[in-house]
């Protein structure tokens, strides 16, 4: 569900910034922090006052053991890795492909790439604007709200559904 507001949300707005001058992608990033982190913080939230008569998400967010310290460091090396081995090797090409061939009818806006490839049309101060939203809502504020979404409030609960 969450995703079909962002997407929705993206496709009125990326096209409105983008005729403002605007990188499609700060779209992006607006909608991260305002749709995501909303809905699913608030499904969270709704969920603890139905569970508890409070606003809470102590009895929601499930699965709160926290890994050893060493384990954090290596997990994170070797995540980066296989992170860069898919996005040079595999992602890139995949990426092309389909967005060439399935979805060659969306606008150019639709892809955030497109960002990357043009950056050098958009003025500094709206690159920094851009950059600093982008590590606020996509690199920090989204990324533990899903955590909190998917790992502390969803999978406890598809664990019911077996293997």
């Amino acid at each position: 569900m969450p995703g079909i507001f962002i997407l929705g949300f993206f496709a009125v707005l990326a096209p409105v910034l983008d005729r403002l001058g605007w990188p499609p992608a700060m779209a992006l990033f607006i909608i991260i922090g305002l749709v995501l982190v909303t809905v699913e913080l608030g499904i969270l939230l709704y969920q603890g006052k139905k569970l508890s008569g409070k606003i809470t998400l102590k009895d929601v967010v499930l699965f709160r053991e926290p890994l050893p310290k060493k384990q954090y460091f290596w997990f994170g090396l070797i995540l980066f890795a296989w992170l860069m081995l898919i996005l040079i090797v595999v992602f890139t090409p995949i990426d092309n492909f389909i967005s060439e061939r399935l979805f060659f009818w969306l606008p150019d806006w639709f892809f955030t790439a497109k960002f990357i490839e043009n950056i050098g049309q958009y003025p500094q101060s709206v690159i920094l604007v851009t950059a600093i939203l982008g590590t606020l809502f996509n690199g920090i504020a989204g990324p533990v709200v899903e955590e909190l979404y998917f790992r502390g409030f969803l999978l406890p609960r598809i664990s019911r559904y077996g293997k």
